[in-house]
């Protein structure tokens, strides 16, 4: 994990995305899991993002969702979460590589729409607008 520098992230604008272990715009940064539990969050989850030089500021794409029971704590959340992060992963990749969405203007577009919510992660492992 590294901050890059604004000489490259604006050189790759709107050509990079990041996985964090969030619901951005909530917890950037690092310790997410703790955080979430701290301020009794009833839900956690993750987003994925393109990459500009504020710290996890970019245009959220997509996120998935899961609970926060009273019984989880930072290893069961990463437990849970982890391989919907590589189904996240892979869909938001795959809409990426078929130029199925886009940033423009700070703005993320889906199908050539803006959309104004990020996409979610459905069971089926693909995603959906809100």
């Amino acid at each position: 994990m590294r901050i890059l520098s604004k000489s490259f992230t604006d050189h790759y604008a709107d050509r990079m995305i990041n996985l964090h272990p969030s619901l951005l715009p909530l917890y950037k940064g690092l310790d997410t899991y703790n955080r979430a539990l701290d301020a009794g969050d009833l839900e956690t989850g993750a987003s994925i993002h393109f990459v500009t030089h504020g710290l996890d500021s970019g245009p959220v794409i997509a996120q998935v969702r899961i609970p926060i029971g009273p019984e989880d704590h930072v290893t069961s959340l990463k437990t849970t979460l982890g391989p919907l992060e590589h189904k996240l992963l892979v869909a938001t990749v795959g809409l990426f590589c078929r130029r199925e969405i886009a940033c423009k203007n700070g703005k993320v577009y889906y199908r050539n729409r803006e959309i104004e919510r990020p996409l979610i992660l459905q069971a089926d492992g693909t995603l959906k607008a809100q």
